[in-house]
C-alpha cells in the first residue's frame, strides 16, 4: 500500500530522523497521495495520538533551526533571537579587535561596484540612492595611501543601529537584499585580511548570522515561536542565491531543514472535501462493524450505535495513526526505497499495535 519512494526522498527522511531528531513517519514519507492525506486527517482526530506527534515534530524542527545559529531552544522567540544577535555580534567585534588592519583589495572594490551596478539595472533611482551613499561612505573611510581600513572602522560600519544595519532591515526587499550584499563584501574582505587563528570564529559567526537573518521574518510571524516548515524554503532560497545558493547545494543544515519541512511537514495538497469525507466514512463504517463483531449482535438503539461508532473510530484512528508513525513501518519504507529491505512485515506490526483493540472480542485476528 505504501510502496516505495525515490532514494533522494528516502535519504531526506533518514536525515530528518537520524540527524535532526524530527520524527517523520511513513504517513508523511509515502509517495501515495491518498495515504498522506489519510495520515493528515487521522492525526487530527481526538484520541489518535496525532496532536502529540505533530507537537514533537514541530519542537524538533524549531530546535534544529535554532541550532543553525548557535542557540538551544524549543521555541524561537524574540528573546532567543536577541540573545543570538548579541552573541554573534560579540564574535564579530572580537574578530575585528584581533584584525587591526583590513586590506581593501581590488576584489572588495569590484564587489561593491557590482552591487551598485546590479541595483541600478533592477531598481528605481530612489531605491539605489541610499545604497550609493553606503558605498561612498565606505570608500571615504579607506586610507588612500595604504588602501586599508581599520578593524574599528569595520565595527563602526557593521554594528547594530548603523545606517547599513538599518538598510539591511528595510521593509523594501530590494534595498534590504542589496544592503546585505554590501555587508557580505565587508565580511569577505575582513576574512581575507584576518589571521588564521580567527578565521574559524569569523566563518562560524558569518554562517550563524546569515541563518539568523534568514529566519527573522518567520519569527516575526510566529507568536508561539514555531517556525513554519512550509515557509522556510522560500526564505532559504531568497537568502542563499547565486552559484553558492541553495540551488547549487548551499545553505547547509538550514537548506536541509527547509527541504524536510516542505516535503514532510506541510499539509498535503488537496481540496480535502471529498477525501476527508471518504476517510471519515471508512473510519465510521469500520468502527461500527468492529463494534458489532466484538459484541456479536447488532446495536439495540441508534444512540448506542453512534456511541459505538465514535469509540470505534477513535480506536481505529489511534491504531492506524500509530502504525503510520511507527519506527518499524517507517524504517521499512526507507530501507526498501534505499535498496536495503528489512524482514519485518507490516502484518506483524498490526498484530502488536493498538489496531486489534477494536476487534479483540472475536476471532478475526487469531490463528
Amino acid at each position: 500500500m505504501l510502496g516505495t519512494v525515490d532514494p533522494h526522498t528516502a535519504l531526506l527522511a533518514q536525515t530528518a530522523r537520524n540527524n535532526f531528531g524530527i520524527p517523520v513517519g511513513a504517513g508523511e514519507i509515502s509517495s501515495n497521495p491518498t495515504v498522506r492525506f489519510a495520515n493528515s486527517v487521522i492525526n487530527k482526530l481526538p484520541g489518535s495520538g496525532g496532536s502529540a506527534a505533530r507537537e514533537a515534530g514541530q519542537t524538533a524542527f524549531n530546535r534544529s533551526v535554532a541550532e543553525t545559529f548557535g542557540e538551544n531552544a524549543e521555541r524561537i522567540t524574540p528573546q532567543v533571537m536577541a540573545r543570538a544577535r548579541d552573541r554573534i555580534g560579540n564574535v564579530f567585534e572580537d574578530v575585528a579587535n584581533r584584525t587591526p588592519v583590513i586590506q581593501a583589495d581590488p576584489q572588495f572594490a569590484w564587489e561593491l561596484r557590482r552591487t551598485i551596478r546590479d541595483a541600478q539595472s533592477t531598481m528605481s533611482a530612489g531605491e539605489v540612492e541610499p545604497l550609493i551613499r553606503q558605498v561612498q561612505n565606505i570608500a571615504g573611510l579607506v586610507d588612500p595611501r595604504t588602501n586599508t581600513i581599520t578593524g574599528e572602522i569595520y565595527q563602526n560600519l557593521t554594528k547594530r543601529g548603523t545606517p547599513l544595519d538599518r538598510a539591511m532591515q528595510s521593509e523594501n526587499p530590494n534595498i534590504r537584499n542589496a544592503a546585505r550584499d554590501i555587508r557580505e563584501a565587508l565580511d569577505d574582505v575582513m576574512e581575507r585580511s584576518a589571521s588564521p587563528d580567527v578565521i574559524a570564529d569569523l566563518r562560524q559567526a558569518r554562517g550563524q548570522w546569515r541563518n539568523l537573518r534568514t529566519v527573522e521574518p518567520l519569527v516575526a510571524k510566529a507568536p508561539t515561536g514555531d517556525i513554519s516548515p512550509a515557509l522556510l524554503q522560500g526564505r532559504v532560497n531568497t537568502s542563499f542565491k547565486g552559484t553558492h545558493g541553495s540551488a547549487y547545494g548551499g545553505g547547509g543544515d538550514l537548506k536541509q531543514l527547509s527541504d524536510i519541512g516542505q516535503r514532510f511537514m506541510k499539509e498535503p495538497p488537496s481540496s480535502g472535501t471529498a477525501e476527508r469525507g471518504l476517510i471519515m466514512h471508512l473510519l465510521g463504517g469500520a468502527s461500527a462493524a468492529g463494534a458489532g463483531m466484538a459484541s456479536g449482535e447488532l446495536p439495540l438503539t441508534t444512540a448506542l450505535m453512534g456511541l459505538g461508532a465514535t469509540a470505534g473510530s477513535a480506536a481505529l484512528a489511534r491504531g492506524v495513526g500509530g502504525a503510520l508513525r511507527s519506527d518499524t513501518l517507517t524504517n521499512r519504507l526507507i530501507n526498501n526505497s534505499l535498496g536495503n529491505p528489512t524482514q519485518t512485515a507490516f502484518g506483524n506490526y498490526l498484530l502488536n499495535s493498538t489496531l486489534p483493540a477494536t476487534v479483540q472480542g472475536n476471532n478475526l485476528l487469531r490463528p
